[in-house]
């Protein structure tokens, strides 16, 4: 059975249908990457974080999760203080710096058709532990949307699934609604982005940069 993890009424159900039940469930992999709050979710955040003394209270808290993993933790090298956390559990760490054991390089936006400024896109060439691993297709534009991508390639790599279903099921990605939505007005191109703090915003417009130069 493949089904988003949270899911696990459907896995649940489909066991039951064959007269299967659960044993024991566990988290396999932890992959981390970096996620920047929106005004209501810092207010919760931040009621956690008053409960933690300082970033080591919060680092701790990271890594008993992590070390929850049964396998490997998937974490995003870029960051520094990810890199601060101690685990014992296999370490991948993935990004767009040369220190990372998964690195997306020769990263290249497309113009696909002039026209049709919805089938632009980005091809990489992806590194593991310091050799090519293969090329990919991303039907979109933006290095926060690529180190997303880095994790989940990260985790196939671990779970040696085939290259070929990687590149295939990496061309079905698609958009968030109201995300680097682009319309062709006359000679204009208008950007529609739901970015709703600082962090966001700065992403988007590194974005449209990217592929406006």
């Amino acid at each position: 059975l493949i089904k988003e993890w949270l899911d696990q009424k459907f896995i649940s159900e489909k066991l039951q249908e064959e007269g299967l039940s659960f044993l024991e469930a566990s988290v396999q992999q932890v992959p981390s990457t970096t996620v920047s709050l929106d005004e209501q979710a810092s207010q919760k955040m931040q009621k956690l974080i008053d409960n933690l003394e300082d970033l080591d209270d919060v680092m701790n808290a990271f890594t008993d999760f992590a070390n929850n993993a049964r396998k490997a933790v998937i974490m995003c090298g870029d960051d520094e203080n990810v890199r601060k956390i101690q685990t014992d559990k296999e370490k991948l760490y993935y990004g767009l710096n040369e220190n990372n054991d998964v690195i997306a390089k020769n990263i290249t936006v497309n113009r696909n058709d002039k026209e049709n400024i919805k089938d632009d896109y980005t091809t990489i060439d992806v590194y593991i532990k310091g050799e090519y691993f293969d090329t990919y297709t991303l039907p979109f534009v933006g290095n926060h949307l690529i180190q997303n991508v880095l994790a989940v390639i990260s985790v196939c790599y671990l779970e040696n699934i085939d290259k070929e279903e990687i590149k295939n099921q990496l061309l079905k990605i698609e958009h968030a609604k109201r995300r680097f939505i682009e319309e062709k007005f006359k000679t204009n191109i208008l950007i529609d982005d739901y970015a709703h703090h600082p962090t966001e915003v700065k992403v988007t417009i590194e974005a449209a940069k990217k592929k406006y130069p």
